[in-house]
């Protein structure tokens, strides 16, 4: 895989060589599954490949559960100056239900005292409303402890989408149970 990726920026490269690049995002949190090694490699890859301005922004987007110290100081080298991360729950057996892990305020606490500790202040973080065996309060109670006790640059909460698959699993295929579920989330949330 690494070898495609690679030739993709090797080819993508000259076609955008006379622009200036001033912002790069890598995110959606499947990038930081990478070892240290193989994510310094491909952001090397990436610095090499295109032109950069001197003060160009740089996000990435990360899995809290898998990432460490080791990758931080990849992406500090390459300098990455913004970091965000999905929280969706605190409730840990909600967001296992939910394909998150078994993420917890212990993981989140520990993700944001390794990057305050870097001197790393662009932190942002986001929930997901209307996660299935979550309330308005559970959410709203979760943003107010994460603000109060880590200070992040800011948080977004998103109101969840129903997907097929996920009105399947569960609410048992129901639309209208969903919907229902999601009703007190729409009044008391935004």
């Amino acid at each position: 895989w690494e070898e495609r990726l690679f030739d993709s920026i090797d080819i993508l490269a000259p076609a955008v060589q006379p622009m200036t690049f001033k912002t790069l995002y890598i995110g959606g949190g499947t990038p930081s599954v990478l070892p240290p090694d193989q994510l310094d490699r491909v952001l090397d890859r990436i610095s090499q490949a295109f032109d950069w301005h001197p003060r160009a922004a740089r996000h990435f987007e990360f899995d809290p559960s898998i990432m460490n110290d080791a990758k931080l100081a990849v992406l500090t080298k390459h300098r990455f100056t913004h970091f965000s991360f999905g929280i969706q729950t605190l409730q840990a057996e909600i967001n296992a239900q939910h394909n998150r892990g078994k993420q917890s305020i212990d993981i989140v606490a520990r993700r944001f005292t390794e990057f305050q500790a870097q001197g790393i202040e662009q932190i942002s973080c986001d929930f997901l409303a209307g996660l299935a065996g979550t309330t308005p309060e559970d959410i709203l109670s979760e943003v107010e402890q994460v603000v109060s006790r880590f200070k992040p640059a800011w948080v977004d909460v998103f109101m969840i989408t129903p997907t097929s698959e996920y009105v399947d699993g569960h609410f048992n295929g129901s639309y209208e149970k969903f919907f229902e579920h999601l009703r007190p989330f729409q009044e008391r949330v935004p």
